[in-house]
């Protein structure tokens, strides 16, 4: 999409938990994608004050590290954003 966004970027911004589930369910790798400006879903959710779709990525990445995929938890929890901030979720 325009500027790199999906549909989970965009289920991020607008809070929708039941719609980020089934995205996530569906595509879990989506989890990596960014947008052109390197902001990942959980940059989108913080800024945008969504928490409870923050609440849900947290713990989708922690069922997911149970699985083993501390690759991924560590590479969406350490990005940063253009103002060099990164994402600080302790999981």
């Amino acid at each position: 999409g325009k500027g790199g966004w999906t549909p989970l970027h965009l289920a991020s911004q607008i809070g929708d938990v039941d719609i980020l589930a089934e995205l996530l369910h569906a595509c879990p790798d989506s989890l990596e994608d960014v947008t052109v400006w390197g902001e990942t879903v959980l940059h989108i959710a913080a800024r945008n004050d969504k928490y409870d779709a923050l609440h849900l990525l947290v713990y989708f990445l922690r069922k997911n590290k149970e699985r083993g995929a501390w690759r991924l938890e560590y590479k969406l929890l350490e990005l940063k954003d253009e103002h060099d901030v990164g994402v600080d979720c302790q999981v």
